[in-house]
């Protein structure tokens, strides 16, 4: 299937990037409508006057069509990239890095069952043998509220290796059909638990080196090769630690309203990955912006902060609009995401001051702003705790029972795996 998607893609963008093809199809249509609708004219006095109209008619048709087909192609172009650079076969990942299989994420559905039947037909993955599935997700730490956060934070910038900076053209060509751009980042160096903390070793990165490994993984580069399939960069980064690739920073936040609805964002076919797919409400990398101290150091509060301005700037809110986050009480997990080399991310559980129609609201506004690359989709979808602790979860998307029949969202395993780790999580504290 992948190669048949390459294929595809080389040759519709062959076609996007040779004007001289686009002039002689274009003529190729305007030739054929012209010569079809000479046959049709009834033979008359005004015949020749008639083929004239005729032929500028057809040329104002084929431009109109070819207007039409560079959309379709465009649409094409981007649904293509994403399955390029980051394979979407998740049961061959999990195999592919067996050895950390005992950290990866599980989760047994307990749906109803009309939505279990439901789901199980609309999964491209695998049940593991006890029924459950298993997400390229590790779970490096999953909040008890027993230990405290230490950071250990110095200003050295990752460089890349040199096989990757000797093909950085061709690795960030995987990405020419989404809109990115550059900016300095925070680099997860290693995280550990050790008596009773939870230690963080950050230094710096750029967005673009991230893009050139982290999500270009299964991108070729060259005939055959690709990241993944180099032992450094594959399995050879199963180590946090060990790693050679960017691994900047992420996060997710479980988005909740005052009316117990959980907040999701419909993707748009700009975003870098997880096209046209349903996101957790938040999904966003830590940005130097807001986390830096004015010397350029980084503390713990400042990843709290960090968090506090996308919130802010994805979802349109204002300070008041959310209870303030602290890395003890929100935090859910923190967690390494296969499907990107194992990129690191922070779950965190952000509970609102707002009913959702408010916040529906203010999204809206928001993306009615103007203002370039703040949100990750047009569209706010929410879904209600109930529906999630019934829903039917898989590592390639949620199936969920609504008034009017069942319905499926396709994810990421990053953002399907959020959703386990949030009522793992909720489902493990003590009752109030």
């Amino acid at each position: 299937m992948n190669q048949l998607r390459r294929i595809l893609f080389r040759v519709l963008k062959a076609y996007r990037d040779n004007s001289w093809l686009k002039l002689l199809i274009s003529l190729g249509f305007a030739i054929l409508i012209s010569f079809l609708w000479i046959i049709a004219l009834p033979r008359s006095s005004s015949y020749l006057s008639d083929i004239s109209i005729n032929i500028i008619a057809s040329v104002l048709y084929a431009a109109l069509l070819l207007r039409f087909l560079e959309a379709i192609l465009s649409a094409a172009l981007h649904w293509l990239e994403d399955p390029l650079k980051l394979t979407t076969n998740y049961n061959w990942l999990c195999k592919y890095y067996a050895k950390l299989n005992n950290s990866f994420v599980k989760w047994t559905n307990s749906a109803p069952s009309a939505l279990l039947a439901f789901g199980e037909k609309r999964t491209n993955c695998e049940k593991q043998s006890d029924g459950s599935y298993l997400f390229p997700v590790q779970l490096l730490y999953l909040n008890d509220k027993q230990h405290i956060f230490q950071l250990t934070d110095c200003q050295d910038v990752y460089h890349l290796p040199s096989l990757v900076e000797h093909n950085y053209p061709a690795l960030f060509r995987a990405h020419q059909f989404s809109s990115v751009y550059d900016n300095t980042m925070i680099r997860l160096r290693d995280c550990h638990v050790e008596n009773g903390k939870v230690v963080l070793e950050t230094e710096r990165t750029t967005y673009f080196r991230s893009l050139v490994t982290n999500r270009s993984m299964d991108f070729e580069f060259a005939e055959g090769l690709s990241l993944r399939r180099i032992h450094d960069f594959g399995v050879g980064s199963a180590i946090l630690s060990a790693s050679q690739l960017s691994n900047h920073l992420g996060f997710h936040c479980i988005i909740e309203t005052t009316d117990g609805m959980i907040a999701f964002v419909k993707r748009s076919r700009f975003v870098s990955i997880g096209k046209w797919m349903l996101g957790i409400g938040v999904e966003a990398s830590l940005k130097t912006k807001y986390a830096l101290n004015q010397d350029g150091s980084l503390e713990i509060h400042g990843i709290v902060r960090a968090v506090e301005g996308e919130v802010k700037d994805e979802l349109g809110l204002s300070t008041s609009d959310f209870v303030a986050p602290t890395l003890e009480q929100n935090l859910i997990a923190i967690y390494r995401e296969f499907v990107e080399g194992g990129k690191p991310q922070l779950l965190w559980y952000i509970p609102l001051t707002i009913s959702s129609e408010d916040l529906r609201e203010k999204f809206n506004v928001q993306r009615k702003s103007g203002v370039k690359n703040l949100q990750d989709g047009p569209e706010i979808v929410f879904l209600s705790k109930a529906d999630l602790h019934r829903s039917y979860i898989s590592p390639d998307g949620i199936c969920v029972s609504s008034g009017t029949g069942n319905k499926r969202y396709q994810m990421v395993p990053s953002s399907s795996a959020s959703i386990v780790m949030y009522l793992q999580w909720a489902n493990s504290l003590p009752t109030p």
